[in-house]
């Protein structure tokens, strides 16, 4: 009988364990993040009656990002997480590259200068599901995904007729997934590191320059980040 109370006992506190064990998990938290970003945002360029004329850009924007994100989790069978997460950023990723044809590798006179594009991502917005699993009461490993918009900046100089400078800004829509790991290093406070891709789609646009002419940019991003959660 004895041994049988030792075992129920016994139960009683690995339930009781359990529950503490995915307390600290449970519900909102909120944090902040900074974000390191490599993109590309490859362009080409098509005539007025749509045909690819054989010009491109390669540009590549890099740099920092800082965000503040809310969160909500539930935690299933004390070791499932599922959640939800809004996210919002500032950046400054940027590039500049000269435009130059496929066939040879030829760039526009000046060595490039006269056709000159620069991209920028300066904020994003994004709404993401994380579900993940508590490999202990301190760690947990998740994967996140969902939806994501940001703001574009391209910009192009011509210097054959315009002789200046036009600027075409757009938020683009499209989709980001990634995975991090989170470790609770107090009982309320979270250390996180993650990582994402985001895809963005394809952006056209008329210009004026070069006598008219339909730039297209196909954006997407690989982004580390490093952040803070603080659950309540």
């Amino acid at each position: 009988m004895q041994k049988y109370v030792k075992c129920l006992f016994s139960l009683v506190g690995l339930l009781l364990s359990q529950h503490a064990f995915a307390e600290n998990w449970q519900g909102i938290y909120i944090g902040a993040d900074i974000a390191y970003v490599k993109a590309d945002d490859i362009g080409k360029e098509y005539d007025l009656d749509g045909t690819y004329n054989s010009w491109k850009q390669d540009i590549k924007p890099e740099g920092i990002g800082l965000g503040l994100h809310v969160g909500n989790n539930t935690i299933v069978n004390d070791r499932f997480l599922f959640g939800v997460e809004a996210n919002y950023k500032i950046y400054d990723v940027k590039d500049t590259a000269f435009q130059y044809k496929v066939t040879d590798g030829h760039l526009c006179d000046d060595n490039g200068a006269e056709c000159t594009f620069k991209s920028k991502l300066d904020q994003s917005a994004s709404i993401l599901a994380r579900v993940g699993y508590l490999i202990n009461e301190k760690t947990l490993i998740y994967a996140v995904g969902g939806y994501s918009a940001a703001r574009l900046e391209r910009k192009l100089y011509d210097g054959w007729d315009q002789l200046k400078w036009m600027s075409y800004k757009k938020w683009q829509n499209g989709w980001t997934a990634g995975a991090g790991l989170e470790y609770m290093l107090l009982n309320s406070v979270g250390v996180k590191a993650e990582y994402r891709h985001t895809d963005l789609g394809a952006y056209s646009y008329y210009t004026p320059a070069y006598g008219g002419q339909y730039e297209k940019q196909k954006y997407h991003q690989n982004e580390i980040s490093l952040g803070l959660n603080y659950h309540f």
